[in-house]
């Protein structure tokens, strides 16, 4: 995985190559990685104009996905179903309003039922916005690419800051307004940095 992974976040020119040997060995086990994988070989193939082989690969990704399983699995805390809803977004299977729908508040995600799944909602979230910047930077009107891209990366590194706070708020509730915001303003100063490598979901 990490060989495809460091390949994919950087550039390489063996990347394809990598992300390919993995996804074959891993057909027969946990799909987990492999997900996240053929989403990040789609960005790193459409910026190379292979549009058509990125969605290939998600395709095959999307084989044997039904939708309407996901709110009874949901019930029964199966994470799947959240990367199965990120493919599914790639492909157009599922719409940006249907997407974004359980995180346009806590309390949407509460009654999604994506609260059962081990992720919080700062997590979903800036793992959301993470990937729909990917998406952005390869999709649609090429003029607003770079836009749509940093839109998206922005609400995920703001997603990420305001988790980090809030977590220094639960465990030190006794600080000042200027102590709280020091420790903001030092988050936000790392969290930009490290986006890229801690907003998506670390996966063995």
């Amino acid at each position: 995985m990490l060989a495809a992974l460091s390949q994919l976040v950087t550039n390489g020119e063996n990347a394809e190559y990598e992300a390919r040997k993995f996804l074959a060995a891993r057909k027969s086990l946990k799909r987990e990685t492999g997900d996240y994988i053929r989403l990040m070989l789609y960005w790193y193939l459409g910026r190379r104009g292979k549009v058509d082989l990125a969605k290939a690969y998600l395709d095959e990704g999307w084989r044997g996905i039904d939708k309407d399983s996901w709110p009874a699995r949901l019930a029964q805390g199966d994470t799947q179903v959240w990367r199965e809803r990120l493919i599914g977004y790639y492909l157009g299977n599922v719409t940006r309003e249907e997407f974004f729908a359980p995180l346009r508040s806590r309390e949407a995600f509460e009654a999604s039922g994506f609260n059962r799944i081990g992720q919080s909602y700062d997590e979903i979230r800036c793992e959301a916005y993470f990937y729909d910047a990917l998406l952005q930077a390869v999709t649609g009107d090429p003029a607003t690419r770079s836009a749509r891209f940093a839109k998206s990366i922005q609400e995920a590194a703001l997603t990420r800051v305001v988790d980090r706070a809030n977590r220094f708020s639960r465990e030190l509730p006794n600080l000042t307004f200027a102590e709280h915001h020091a420790i903001v303003v030092t988050i936000d100063s790392t969290s930009l940095r490290r986006i890229g490598r801690d907003c998506p979901r670390r996966v063995p």
